[in-house]
């Protein structure tokens, strides 16, 4: 399987459009009616939770060796070929943001703006530390042997400190980036598509513990699967007092090749509620469609977990 990453996003702010009531008495069900129908089963989707279940833990493989460094690299290594008037530069909220349309003396051709975030060590004003780069830039780059860099969003590659003492990490990449050179060999910018995810992990000092959260969507290129969307996935472990480390919070929805959805709903802790029944910490979650349990699926999450 060919996996890729891409954000959705949705909206619940659609204003709501005002209906008028022309109902009659003969326009509503008997009271004998159903409230749902019962689902057709000559149409029932054909369920394999082996191939559910090897589609989702693809993915949450290639999550954790999706790497950000490549796109944080290539913009830095271009960005400083600029000269003292290509770019222009100006000052947002204490950051430093370029934009201009120009050509450096060096040959690099600049169009649009952007803005670099270095953490050094910085107070995120909660007592955890960061250290690394944080980029936000909407632009076209080219290079001297014209080589073409487009970004179109913001990527973060993180590590970090908290007050208490635990390992932080978090990652992030959100839009639309491509990068034409040699460096994208082998990397997601020579995927054709943008993969686009949050991480973010916390590792106790001394049990060892893992806090990880994920959220994300990923389309296969071929198979019965065509994509696994992950919807704040939080998973945590016993060393840190959790009663379920086997099994998320959160809720993973897949797409067959067909064009249909299934979600699997899973019963793990929550930050607010860490404990949970010992009769559903199993890493398996009922497989839903259109209302109807189709099956139980259950993934190995400790992919997740380096």
């Amino acid at each position: 399987m060919i996996f890729t990453i891409l954000l959705l996003a949705c909206s619940d702010d659609a204003p709501e459009e005002a209906v008028e009531d022309t109902a009659t008495d003969t326009d509503l069900p008997s009271e004998d009616a159903p409230y749902l129908a019962e689902p057709d089963e000559s149409t029932a989707p054909d369920f394999i939770s082996d191939d559910v279940a090897a589609a989702v833990e693809g993915a949450l493989l290639l999550i954790t060796q999706l790497d950000v460094g490549p796109i944080v690299s290539v913009y830095s290594a271009l960005l400083a070929q600029s000269d003292s008037t290509c770019p222009l530069w100006s000052d947002y909220k204490g950051t430093p943001l370029w934009y201009d349309t120009c050509t450096a003396d060096a040959g690099v051709s600049f169009s649009g703006y952007g803005l670099t975030q270095p953490w050094e060590g910085t107070d995120d004003g909660s007592g955890n530390r960061w250290w690394g780069t944080q980029i936000y830039s909407i632009a076209t780059i080219t290079d001297a042997d014209g080589q073409v860099l487009t970004t179109g969003g913001s990527v973060a590659s993180l590590t970090g400190v908290s007050a208490d003492g635990a390992a932080l990490i978090y990652a992030l990449i959100e839009g639309s980036f491509s990068w034409d050179g040699p460096e994208a060999a082998g990397t997601w910018l020579d995927w054709g598509s943008t993969p686009s995810i949050t991480w973010f992990s916390l590792r106790d000092p001394d049990s060892g513990g893992q806090v990880i959260t994920v959220s994300g969507a990923i389309t296969i290129d071929d198979g019965p699967i065509a994509a696994v969307v992950l919807d704040n996935i939080y998973l945590t472990d016993e060393l840190l007092g959790s009663s379920c480390g086997e099994e998320p919070s959160g809720t993973i929805s897949v797409l067959d090749s067909d064009g249909r959805w299934y979600d699997l709903i899973f019963d793990g802790p929550t930050d607010a509620v860490p404990e949970v029944a010992a009769g559903v910490c199993d890493g398996c979650a009922t497989v839903w469609y259109r209302g109807s349990p189709l099956g139980e699926a259950c993934v190995d999450f400790s992919i997740l977990r380096s």
